[in-house]
């Protein structure tokens, strides 16, 4: 079928039969039959003229297509059916929704208005279009809606309606259709935009509100009382075209169009969106026809502007600094404490072991039992955010009030707790919310689990273990890797040891002698611990204290080792290298 078209169009221009090529390009896009094709073949067949043979000897050159954006693409509105504008960047940069009239006026129309909203968008569409038509669908295709995406769709408010029932001194005739024609709809748009521009002034305390429609408008009148106008309590000062604009063709022809709902619709565009109308010189030029004027309204930033709803993993990165830049928790004496922070969730909301034996009580033993259900489903809360509703990573703005980091600081979440759960249907009279359906089972003993085995383990002693300094040793000076004898070469320790020399030993290793001569360092730089020390003790300190079963069954080994190298990883990054949770992810196997 390829070779039989362009066969067929190559015989004809070399017989010089430019009218057949004209009419296959503009069959090429639908289709070509081949009786078509047969009756162009058959015109190959015939004798070559002058000039074919004139177009035969020039070389053959591809006919270069213009794009779609070429300024002279740009094809009048009777030429074509329907005109595309151009959206430019500056109204995107301030209006997240930019739109053309016709598609404003299609999404505020009520549902019902099926026939109304077939008539609108078939006009102009017609090759015996009047001249008014052809006027209206061209406001209506070039024209341009800058709006707000939380713009109402059919009622622009209850109490904008009511303002407008009470200035017109009418009932509500939202019921109905226009009366009387086209003479009734231009005194309709005109006492519209008198609204307008009086409820502009009713909204604002200044002089004048920044919009359009309100320039060359004031509160008060001069002393000449020269400056009257038709809308109580409003003076003109000086002519404003843009309001005159608005009186005039083809917007009175728009509001009959409209049918009952015109009048919400034609005030809700004029009070609360921004028009701009294209300008015949230049190319693509628009000036503003109502709205805050381009030049005093705010551009947005990236947070206003729509955004996706759900965050990808690779946007999601490990906040260092609160880690690495944070201050060291100290007890009551003055010391380093080691492991987690006392506000941290898991030292907050612990587990509670159960007193055990005949002389237990009943009553404290339920009581214990409750408190431990509120303290994992609170862990779970803070561990399974997103399914409990709450502030996220994934799916949550960052309130830049609270932080100025990328994201917020989730240590204290009681009062988002509270609030949720007043909110929440499925909160159970015992102060917590059930558990969605997904955490149910086998998840919650998991979480009880990383509780149980975070009250068990010894976080000084692991540190102590894995990041030594020179008063663990026994002399007061620092262990070295090299001097460690193995175990089998080591002095036998006694199987018994008693209590006053356990205490001895005790305080010379936390309180060393006066008299030992402690060692002398020229830098900070050698008291720092190595960076595979700290690695070594992160993750000996999560190997314990998370259960095994969070990483799976029979592929808990691998997951388990591929978390201990993100881990090592993570800790040996630079000071302004980050670690996504797409990296993390990586490698594992669910």
């Amino acid at each position: 079928y390829e070779q039989d078209r362009t066969g067929a169009a190559i015989s004809a221009r070399e017989m010089g039969a430019l009218v057949p090529i004209r009419r296959i390009s503009t069959c090429t896009h639908s289709c070509l039959l081949p009786p078509l094709a047969n009756a162009i073949l058959t015109t190959s067949t015939q004798q070559t003229s002058p000039a074919s043979r004139h177009l035969r000897e020039m070389p053959r050159s591809k006919k270069r297509k213009r794009s779609g954006h070429d300024a002279s693409s740009n094809h009048s509105p009777g030429s074509s059916k329907r005109y595309t504008p151009v959206k430019k960047d500056v109204l995107q940069q301030h209006y997240p929704l930019v739109c053309t009239l016709r598609e404003y006026v299609l999404s505020q129309l009520p549902d019902t208005s099926r026939i109304r909203r077939k008539k609108i968008a078939a006009l102009g569409s017609g090759t015996d279009a009047s001249e008014v038509e052809t006027q209206l669908s061209r406001l209506l295709d070039t024209a341009l809606v800058g709006t707000a995406p939380s713009t109402p769709k059919s009622d622009p408010g209850a109490s904008t309606w009511e303002q407008w029932l009470s200035f017109s001194q009418k009932g509500d005739e939202s019921y109905v259709t226009i009366s009387k024609g086209i003479a009734s709809s231009f005194g309709k748009q005109s006492e519209i935009v008198d609204f307008v521009i009086w409820l502009l002034f009713s909204r604002g305390k200044g002089p004048w509100p920044k919009h359009v429609l309100c320039d060359g408008f004031r509160r008060s009148a001069r002393e000449d009382q020269s400056a009257r106008s038709t809308i109580p309590g409003i003076y003109s000062y000086y002519p404003n075209f843009h309001e005159k604009a608005l009186r005039d063709a083809p917007w009175p022809h728009l509001l009959a169009l409209l049918g009952q709902a015109g009048e919400k619709v034609m005030i809700d565009l004029l009070s609360k969106c921004s028009v701009f109308l294209k300008v015949d010189a230049g190319l693509d030029n628009y000036i503003q026809l109502t709205g805050v004027p381009l030049s005093e309204a705010d551009a947005m930033t990236p947070d206003d502007g729509p955004k996706s709803q759900v965050r990808k993993p690779s946007e999601i990165t490990l906040v260092r600094s609160r880690i690495f830049y944070a201050k060291p928790t100290t007890t009551a004496k003055g010391l380093v404490h080691a492991g987690f922070k006392h506000i941290h969730a898991l030292n907050r909301y612990p587990y509670t072991r159960e007193a055990a034996g005949a002389g237990a009580d009943s009553r404290q033993s339920t009581e214990i039992q409750q408190k431990n259900e509120a303290n994992t489903i609170k862990l779970m809360m803070h561990i399974f955010p997103r399914q409990f509703g709450l502030h996220n990573v994934f799916t949550s703005a960052v309130d830049t009030s609270q932080t100025a980091q990328k994201f917020q600081d989730y240590t204290f979440r009681e009062d988002e707790i509270k609030k949720q759960m007043g909110l929440d249907r499925r909160s159970t009279e015992k102060g917590f919310p059930k558990l969605p359906r997904r955490l149910r089972g086998s998840t919650k003993e998991f979480v009880r689990r990383l509780q149980v085995l975070h009250a068990r383990c010894s976080y000084f002693e692991l540190l102590k273990h894995y990041c030594p300094t020179f008063l663990d040793g026994p002399d007061g000076s620092r262990k070295k890797h090299g001097d460690q004898k193995p175990p089998a070469l080591s002095a036998p320790t006694p199987s018994r040891a008693t209590q006053a020399d356990c205490q001895v030993k005790r305080r010379t290793r936390r309180h060393p002698a006066e008299n030992s001569a402690l060692p002398e360092y020229e830098s900070l730089v050698e008291l720092a611990c190595p960076v595979a020390c700290v690695s070594a003790f992160c993750q000996a300190a999560l190997s314990k204290i998370i259960p095994d079963s969070f990483w799976g069954n029979e592929k808990n080994c691998h997951n388990k080792a591929v978390f201990l190298r993100k881990v090592d990883h993570f800790i040996k990054l630079r000071r302004f290298e980050t670690i996504s949770l797409h990296e993390i992810a990586q490698d594992f196997k669910v």
